[in-house]
């Protein structure tokens, strides 16, 4: 029988799907055989450390991580930090995506945008919420603000 959305841990690569945590020390996620999915990573305060394809890089706020499918993902609160908030976001990137990337890998399919200036880390927390707002929003209800 084929395999739903529903019935992985992660989305199908052609959903969308957003959310947010703030973690406290202790937590992390590891995904053995990666994800169907890329998974971008957006730090708003604290700090985690993310490991894939033999990169391993601490991200806090203002870093924007991107892991590319297929490839084992272990990412978790760094050591010594109290905590790690962060927008999360399943997604399947445009082919046009690879070249604008590059410059940021730190392996095959594994990337840091590290020190986004601090001038739009407000944009792009708004853009984080009204997504996540989209997202659960329901067709014929008033959209939620």
């Amino acid at each position: 029988m084929p395999e739903t959305a529903e019935d992985l841990s992660v989305p199908a690569a052609e959903l969308m799907i957003v959310g947010h945590y703030d973690k406290t020390a202790g937590y992390g996620h590891r995904r053995p055989a990666g994800s169907p999915s890329w998974l971008l990573l957006w730090t708003e305060a604290g700090a985690g450390l993310v490991e894939q394809g033999g990169a391993s890089f601490a991200v806090e706020a203002g870093d924007l991580a991107v892991l590319g499918s297929g490839a084992a993902q272990h990412y978790r609160v760094l050591a010594g930090a109290d905590r790690w908030r962060f927008w999360w976001v399943h997604f399947q990137p445009r082919p046009s995506w690879g070249a604008w990337l590059g410059p940021y890998a730190r392996a095959a399919g594994c990337h840091l945008v590290a020190g986004v200036p601090s001038g739009v880390h407000a944009r792009i927390d708004a853009a984080f919420r009204r997504a996540l707002q989209d997202a659960r929003w329901i067709p014929g209800a008033p959209p939620t603000t």
